[in-house]
């Protein structure tokens, strides 16, 4: 059975009462935290964005790292860093995970992995943002020039096949 890791939040229309308690540094620091909004207007919709985005630059955190922020909302917004969902069952796959034990070998990479989550904290977001997004790009370019390549490789084939057959 996979269950979602996701830090679930489900604010309301009198969000402000909740704000100390919800909004700290670590807030995105353990998994993926998803801001439900499906039943606010468009008005306090975009407030609580404004109000998120803000709250992210003025505290130097980054909304994709460690985990990654998401807001389910029924409205679609085009100008912003914030991902948006229509529902749960839209959001990423990737964080969900089995109900299992965790053996010695996967209890020493969650060790591993608060150490790295720590230094992360400590670091400059924008700086490993641009890395990975570099990083991500040199990937493209190779996911890119493979496709490329396996078309000449079928445009080959075919060729090959053709000339065999006369």
């Amino acid at each position: 059975m996979n269950l979602p890791v996701y830090k679930f939040i489900k604010l309301k229309n009198n969000f402000h009462d909740d704000i100390n308690s919800i909004f700290k540094t670590d807030l995105n620091l353990k998994s993926p935290v998803v801001f439900n909004l499906s039943d606010l207007t468009y008005e306090i919709t975009e407030q609580i964005v404004k109000f998120i985005e803000t709250y992210f630059k003025v505290h130097n955190l980054s909304l994709k790292f460690p985990y990654p922020v998401y807001v389910i909302s029924k409205y679609e917004w085009i100008v912003s860093e914030i991902s948006f969902f229509q529902n749960e069952k839209d959001l990423p796959q990737f964080f969900s995970k089995k109900d299992t034990k965790i053996n010695l070998k996967e209890s020493q990479l969650v060790l591993k992995t608060k150490l790295l989550q720590q230094e992360l904290v400590s670091a400059d977001p924008s700086s490993y943002e641009e890395k990975i997004k570099s990083y991500s790009k040199k990937h493209k370019v190779i996911y890119e020039l493979e496709v490329e390549r396996r078309s000449y490789q079928q445009i080959l084939n075919h060729l090959l096949k053709e000339t065999q057959e006369e």
